[in-house]
């Protein structure tokens, strides 16, 4: 998960890419030049160089935890308590 990106991204990310063709392609050719990214610590993906926050990790249908319910900005808890898939911690992740 990509926080504080290039907003170009932001607003591509509603549109769909034809299959095969990376996003962030696109989104240099919009600007007129590459988007300078990196590979990821843990899942070794690519991510754009200049992002704020990168949240990087796997997540299992195994590994499951309870959350919920959630507060909605009208004061109402929607849903119900139950579990749902979880990030791997750390120590669940495969060795380097």
């Amino acid at each position: 998960m990509v926080l504080g990106g290039d907003p170009l991204a932001f607003f591509y990310g509603g549109t769909e890419a034809p299959y095969g063709v990376f996003e962030m392609d696109i989104i240099g050719g919009l600007r007129g030049r590459p988007v300078k990214m990196v590979k990821g610590r843990v899942t070794r993906l690519p991510f754009p160089a200049h992002a704020e926050i990168v949240l990087e990790g796997y997540i299992t249908p195994d590994k499951r935890a309870t959350e919920g319910p959630f507060g909605e900005w009208t004061g109402h808890y929607a849903g119900r308590r139950g579990a749902a898939p979880r990030a791997r911690h750390q120590g669940d992740l495969p060795p380097q």
